[in-house]
């Protein structure tokens, strides 16, 4: 589904060779979901979500590397051909609506320093606040071999501001080594891990364009380089959510929401005389030194890796939707009252829903002809200028045929509708932060009748509005949209036509089966993380032996009969026998 990973380098190296020192190279989520994070609630009852789990990598040759970077970015983007009513200039027919900025941003700056991630909310908008302190201006620079930024100056190359800075570039790339473990690690190698002031100092003015990273804040070992032996790596990684978090958007075809991971192995080649590292037999990880001067580096070597991740968000148990049963009703006069109604408002993705109808004729020569429903997806987006956008689509339309003769008595009748089960087709009622994306449905009714009258039939029609609130459940089968990414730029691509399936790992509900219909009891059953067990399945009550009266089990292996228990009772009034197990018959 994903690539594997995206090897670059600015030395002339093939992305062959690159292999050869790592053969795996992976984003794991702690989930049980596989690259889901599934939010339970509104952002209003809940406080900062948890989201962690690891970056796992596999060297097959030592590899020396500057840092380990990881980046989670959500971004929003707007794209439809707009027609005449949004236009301030009405005299064009159409335009384009396009627009992509960021939403979310958390990064790690090295993960074999600090596991921690830092959040930035604001997207863009942070990210250049953040450029902008640190003191320096990517326009017009270069970027030598260990990220230090070099002004190309206009002066010719014997003038003394040049000479300055070879021996500026010459300094700054003799490094410290640090040599990790042998056979790989598991965990944080150099937690807590700082540079000393010259190195801080130094790095502060420092910003890595190939690899967009920001100023060092966490001693991300700029002032260091790293020795990855051969063997497998597991770098932990976590951050807190906050939980307003925007959910995974999509099945739109007008605008989005997409969560995408960016590991990034920055890498270099050392000059192979440098390449002596005395470790300390008795130091603890990370007690190493070098001999000369340090390390000298020629080329990079850029790893990169991809993960799709899907945030979404179910209802919380005590969601008062699903115990609203929706009910809709006219009556016209001197013909005929009628009924539409839902068992529960809120209604599960992938699932079936019992509609109820319900029709009293007050006349004869009344017939049903047929029952049409439609489920309604009504979706509005906001830009940037706060400029709304909104449309509706029907998503499923289906007919119940019926041949009930003259309506001469109460007519009641079951139309079960069936929800899709993929989120390309559908998309799960949300309103995001600032509502930027806002999505509701309703589930629309026209019910056929014909009335005779002179001979003739004449068309009657009878229109229903319910409203629903469609959530995502892992209990039921789900599908997604199969996403690739580009090699070299990390740019999100769905393939046409083609899904996967979403929670795989879910706990089975019990007696529940695909398209099974629902009232407001199985309902608020699919929201549960995990369905509790039947009171004969726990194993928490039963009676401690202290307590237990004499001669009884704690738990009975029989049940006697009633006539077992008369003869028992009325055996001795001094001598307890055994004590009949609770029977409920009813």
């Amino acid at each position: 589904m994903f690539s594997l990973s995206s090897l670059s380098s600015s030395g002339g190296h093939s992305e062959q060779k690159e292999r050869e020192r790592i053969s795996y190279f992976d984003i794991r989520i702690n989930s049980p979901y596989k690259d889901i994070i599934l939010i339970q609630g509104s952002p209003l009852e809940l406080s900062s979500i948890p989201l962690s789990g690891n970056l796992v990598i596999s060297v097959k040759n030592e590899i020396v590397v500057k840092k380990i970077s990881l980046r989670l970015v959500g971004r929003f983007k707007l794209e439809f051909l707009q027609v005449g009513r949004y236009k301030k200039n009405s005299s064009s027919l159409a335009s384009l609506v396009k627009e992509k900025r960021k939403i979310f941003e958390c990064y790690w700056d090295n993960l074999l320093v600090s596991s921690k991630g830092d959040v930035l909310v604001g997207g863009e908008n942070a990210e250049n606040q953040h450029n902008s302190s640190s003191g320096c201006s990517t326009s017009n620079q270069d970027m030598d071999t260990s990220g230090n930024a070099i002004f190309l100056s206009k002066r010719s190359l014997s003038s003394p501001v040049f000479n300055k800075i070879i021996r500026r570039k010459t300094h700054s790339s003799h490094r410290k080594i640090l040599e990790l473990p042998e056979n790989g690690v598991t965990g944080t190698p150099f937690e807590g891990l700082r540079e000393n002031a010259r190195s801080r100092s130094s790095s502060s003015n420092t910003l890595n364009n190939n690899s967009h990273s920001y100023s060092n804040r966490d001693g991300s070992g700029s002032s260091y380089l790293f020795l990855m032996k051969r063997g497998n790596y597991e770098l932990p990684f976590n951050t807190m959510l906050p939980p307003e978090v925007c959910e995974t958007i999509e099945g739109l075809q007008s605008g989005s929401i997409l969560y995408s991971f960016e590991a990034i192995i920055d890498g270099r080649q050392l000059w192979d005389t440098d390449l002596s590292v005395h470790t300390s037999p008795h130091g603890p990880i990370g007690s190493t030194s070098t001999s000369g001067n340090g390390m000298r580096t020629k080329n990079k070597i850029i790893i990169k890796k991809f993960k799709y991740l899907r945030i979404l968000r179910t209802l919380s148990m005590d969601n008062l939707a699903m115990q609203e049963e929706i009910s809709v009703g006219n009556t016209w006069r001197d013909k005929l009252q009628y009924e539409t109604s839902i068992p529960s408002r809120a209604v599960p993705i992938g699932s079936t829903t019992p509609v109820k109808i319900k029709i009293f004729p007050f006349e004869k020569n009344i017939r049903l002809d047929r029952i049409e429903m439609a489920l309604i997806q009504y979706y509005a987006m906001k830009d940037s200028s706060a400029q709304i956008y909104d449309d509706e689509i029907a998503v499923m339309k289906i007919t119940h045929l019926a041949d009930f003769g003259p309506l001469t008595d109460k007519l009641d009748v079951d139309c079960p509708f069936t929800i899709p089960d993929n989120l390309k087709q559908i998309t799960q009622d949300c309103c995001l932060q600032d509502n930027l994306i806002r999505v509701m449905h309703k589930l629309q009714v026209r019910i056929l009748l014909q009335r005779q009258v002179d001979g003739e039939y004449k068309n009657l029609e009878i229109k229903a509005q319910l409203p629903m609130l469609l959530f995502i459940s892992p209990h039921l089968p789900m599908k997604g949209r199969l996403v690739l990414f580009d090699k070299h730029d990390g740019k999100i691509h769905f393939r046409p036509g083609e899904l996967v399936p979403l929670f795989l790992t879910t706990y089975p509900a019990q007696g529940l089966t695909p398209g099974v219909e629902l009232n407001s009891t199985t309902t608020a059953h699919l929201a549960l993380p995990q369905p509790p067990p039947n009171y004969h399945e726990s194993t928490n009550d039963h009676l401690m032996p202290a307590l237990q009266p004499l001669g009884a089990d704690s738990v009975a292996l029989t049940v006697p009969s009633y006539e077992q228990a008369q003869a028992q009772a009325s055996a001795s009034s001094y001598v307890t026998g055994s004590v009949p197990a609770y029977c409920d018959d009813d």
